[in-house]
């Protein structure tokens, strides 16, 4: 039988060792900019249990979700970068259920399969259809800020990837 004490020591160790890679990352960018692995340990472990206790799931979950942030960064750039004229834009959603969703405007199940076949997001990415690509919409907010600049409208822009739509914010006047 183990004690709660043996039981952390585990938790610890497994941490440590699932941090490594990125642990050596930090070592590289020299004497001013380096974290030492225990920093890093500690700033994974109290984002973890904010995570955790927001979310309302275990602490081994809440770092594996951390742990895929990259990976969903990394798919994010991937896909803006090589399906361009199909991608619509991805999320992560925490709740009910821990998701990504990627939207595609056509073929998105094919599309996705060879980026994320056998990796960690192979279980949770869920696809979506969209009728606007990024690219598009990026366009269209672009296009829309330059049009209330013109007008000397203020106004704030964004990509509103949930729903798929370029939105221009008209501010108020003072």
């Amino acid at each position: 039988m183990f004690s709660l004490r043996r039981v952390y020591a585990w938790v610890i160790a497994l941490t440590i060792l699932a941090t490594l890679p990125f642990a050596s990352a930090s070592f590289a960018q020299g004497p001013q900019g380096t974290i030492s692995i225990a920093q890093e340990n500690e700033a994974l472990m109290k984002d973890a249990y904010a995570y955790a206790t927001t979310m309302g799931v275990d602490l081994d979950e809440a770092v594996r979700r951390l742990h895929l942030q990259g990976e969903i960064g990394n798919l994010n750039a991937t896909l803006v970068a090589n399906e361009g004229d199909t991608f619509a834009g991805l999320w992560i959603q925490h709740q009910p259920a821990y998701r990504v969703i990627v939207q595609f405007t056509r073929d998105g199940e094919v599309t996705i399969r060879s980026y994320i076949a056998h990796g960690p997001l192979a279980s949770v990415v869920e696809i979506h259809a969209a009728r606007v690509t990024v690219n598009e919409l990026e366009s269209a907010r672009a296009q829309a800020a330059q049009i209330a600049g013109t007008l000397n409208i203020p106004a704030s822009s964004g990509i509103n990837v949930l729903e798929n739509r370029a939105e221009l914010y008209v501010l108020d006047p003072v």
